[in-house]
């Protein structure tokens, strides 16, 4: 069984903005920590995924892999409006093993909120494209969701929405609620999948239920 979003970060390599510092997660979850907690939980391999929007991060990710054969690959972080750059990172990371696997960036936190339809973001996408890469967008509720479905019309481009897109939680439940546009990929846009990793609630009856959309979307070609 692959573990396909596991992250793993140490301080000192990035900046990690979007952790509060009384949060739980303000500490350092060495890489080997992460791999170990992963497979005690049953996963006999794991994918990492990018924390921060930094070169520091991904290349942390890249020395775990390096040293956990259990790792697959990792979904790196790029600058997704600076084509030259991305091109130039993923050609430095391609050498070797080559265990870059997808691209991933913080857009609900990016001070950008069109960083996914930016000048030179398209051609970022075609290049992931080109590349076989898939592009992870998280947390999409509310914001981006008519984003992905427009930039999931690239031509060969994946794209994954992280969390099943992070729908709101609902008052009666304190679960997600249905957020049915983010669960099943938009109807008019054929590439994207759903990865429900950390989705508060995901255990929940009501995500269990045969009205739910992540239910009725739950197929092996749309699912992560």
């Amino acid at each position: 069984m692959i573990d396909t979003h596991l992250h793993a970060w140490e301080r000192s390599r990035s900046t990690y903005a979007w952790m509060e510092p009384e949060s739980p997660l303000a500490r350092d979850v060495p890489g080997d920590e992460a791999v170990a907690a992963s497979r005690a939980a049953g996963f006999d391999t794991q994918v990492l995924v990018q924390s921060d929007d930094t070169v520091g991060d991904t290349e942390h990710l890249l020395e775990v892999a390096a040293r956990h054969p259990s790792v697959l690959g990792v979904v790196a972080w790029v600058p997704l409006a600076r084509a030259d750059r991305a091109r130039e990172l993923l050609d430095r990371w391609s050498e070797g093993d080559g265990v870059v696997v997808g691209v991933r960036s913080l857009v609900h936190v990016d001070p950008d909120p069109a960083l996914l339809e930016a000048p030179g973001t398209a051609e970022t996408l075609g290049v992931l494209a080109a590349r076989g890469l898939p592009l992870d967008v998280p947390d999409a509720w509310p914001h981006h969701v008519d984003q992905v479905q427009r930039i999931a019309g690239t031509d060969g481009l994946t794209v994954v929405l992280d969390h099943l897109g992070k729908p709101p939680r609902t008052r009666r439940t304190g679960t997600r609620g249905r957020g049915r546009c983010t669960r099943s990929p938009p109807r008019r846009a054929p590439s994207p999948r759903c990865r429900g990793s950390t989705t508060p609630g995901a255990r929940s009856p009501a995500m269990r239920s045969p009205s739910c959309g992540t239910r009725r979307s739950r197929r092996s070609d749309r699912t992560v």
